[in-house]
């Protein structure tokens, strides 16, 4: 499956093309889909990146209707995101990476550093194409590959491995702490009221932040960050009430 994202052009048509003629000599069925995020960006207000991921998730589902996707991410990709989050000052959650596994989307190759494919395409004469923009550092997961990266591998040899295990750990991390969050967010709960202001003071910052976050998804809270969960813990403490992102009135 491919899509086209009607932004770079020539180079995004020749992409196209590619996997049309891969396909044809290794006899494999296809499907294409085509969309102009640009426009689509100006209309819904969202980010180029985070637009095209979007429709290129939904065209991927309905391609794979109900069944597995399999996306190429690799080891390296990972590690790119992990610097990413650190930097935008993401939580554990964040900080876990991406995961091998996320519903019906499986990524294969998440193990594999994008050196162990090229050697991979080499050693069996597998032609691919580039995106000419990811040669650039116009955005800041080019950065990171092109300076930081580089870097870290002097510093460390085997340092995406080693970070590779600890995104495994801090995912094991966040989902103990989600899975105690849960537990402690139906003990705190008080019929038709919300939940325990008192119950909610006693846990350590780490599982109330969290029992929070799960009660404003509940309640059909927009986005939440940071400053949303110390507004809410200083709610607990002086009392009071506030809006969460969505419209959601709160109080206590």
């Amino acid at each position: 499956a491919h899509f086209h994202h009607g932004i770079r052009g020539e180079e995004a048509d020749r992409d196209e093309d590619f996997v049309r003629q891969l396909c044809l000599r290794w006899d494999l069925p296809r499907q294409v889909g085509r969309a102009d995020v640009p426009a689509l960006c100006r209309e819904s207000g969202e980010g180029l990146e985070e637009c095209a991921r979007r429709v290129r998730y939904a065209f991927l589902a309905d391609c794979a209707q109900g069944g597995r996707i399999a996306t190429a991410h690799t080891m390296t990709d990972n590690v790119e995101t992990f610097f990413i989050r650190l930097l935008r000052g993401s939580g554990l959650k964040g900080l876990g990476g991406i995961p091998p596994v996320r519903g019906n989307i499986l990524r294969p190759l998440i193990f594999c550093s994008r050196a162990d494919v090229e050697e991979y395409c080499a050693e069996q004469g597998l032609d691919y194409v580039t995106d000419s923009t990811n040669l650039t550092d116009d955005c800041l997961r080019n950065r990171v590959r092109h300076r930081l990266l580089p870097v870290l591998s002097q510093l460390e040899e085997g340092a995406e491995e080693t970070l590779s295990r600890t995104m495994i750990q801090l995912r094991q991390d966040e989902e103990c702490l989600s899975r105690q969050a849960e537990q402690t967010a139906v003990s705190a709960a008080v019929p038709e009221e919300g939940l325990s202001a008192s119950e909610l003071l006693s846990l350590p910052d780490a599982l109330r932040a969290r029992v929070l976050l799960r009660f404003a998804g509940q309640c059909s809270a927009g986005r939440m960050d940071a400053k949303h969960v110390e507004m809410l813990n200083r709610l607990l403490v002086q009392g009071g009430a506030a809006v969460l992102p969505g419209g959601v009135r709160v109080a206590c």
